[in-house]
């Protein structure tokens, strides 16, 4: 699984460190456990980001497309939760492809994912083809208040001071907390078995932090999901450092 469970074969003893590490960890993270009590849309989308991905990694034969399908649905229910997650269906996708498969199912898988993903945001957002022209008239309305409000830098915020609404004057994430995340995820590049994984995290950051850094207002909440999927990278590192081997 994705939090580095062992496999049947292997009774539970080489993914403890990983998972315990991943679970672990967000009650170290400032940037959840200050807004654990606080009802925002970007804890609904780390929650669904977390959750497609973890779908997506657990996909491993052709014939769970069931799963595949629940991957794709929680990238719909991110992007409505908040529209900039919803290209966790990017990862997903990227995850589904690259699959050692017989080059059509890979291709099927992902297109079950998209499928359910349209399907599932049009269900919990019915204004997405009911008025669609409401829809973009909103989104046009939110890029030009990121367009012109202005703040500090996510790297700030990221190591510095946590974003200015919250009271707390450390920071978001921290020099410690995102070298152990970094660790973790060149772990995962280098494990055969969380290769694919590792991809599409990076991907998925890639494109995020793109998207964002393109305003001038940057609220290190738009951010939260990479934040709860760096708890599972610093899994990873944990389990390193226990000198357990990672689930393979």
């Amino acid at each position: 699984g994705p939090l580095g469970v062992a496999p049947p074969h292997a009774p539970g003893r080489p993914g403890h460190a990983g998972g315990g590490g991943a679970a672990a960890a967000p009650a170290l993270l400032p940037a959840l456990v200050l807004r654990g009590s606080i009802v925002i849309v970007d804890l609904y989308a780390a929650f669904f980001v977390l959750a497609a991905l973890a779908l997506a990694s657990a996909v491993s034969d052709p014939r769970q497309l069931g799963r595949a399908a629940l991957a794709g649905a929680c990238c719909g229910l991110a992007a409505v939760s908040k529209y900039p997650a919803g290209l966790c269906g990017l990862a997903v996708v990227l995850m589904l492809l690259r699959l050692r498969w017989i080059w059509r199912q890979p291709v099927r898988a992902a297109a079950f994912a998209t499928a359910a993903g349209m399907a599932a945001a049009v269900i919990a957002m019915p204004s997405l083809v009911l008025a669609p022209a409401g829809v973009l008239k909103q989104l046009r309305f939110q890029q030009d208040q990121y367009a012109t409000l202005h703040t500090g830098s996510y790297w700030q915020q990221l190591v510095g001071r946590a974003e200015w609404d919250l009271p707390f004057a450390g920071p978001e994430i921290g020099f410690i907390f995102l070298a152990l995340a970094l660790a973790g995820l060149v772990l995962a590049w280098r494990e055969p078995r969380w290769r694919r994984d590792g991809a599409a995290w990076a991907l998925l950051a890639v494109v995020m932090a793109a998207v964002y850094a393109g305003y001038s207002f940057r609220a290190f909440r738009n951010l939260l999901p990479l934040a709860a999927l760096s708890c599972v990278a610093v899994g990873l590192a944990f389990a390193r450092v226990a000198d357990r081997p990672l689930a393979q």
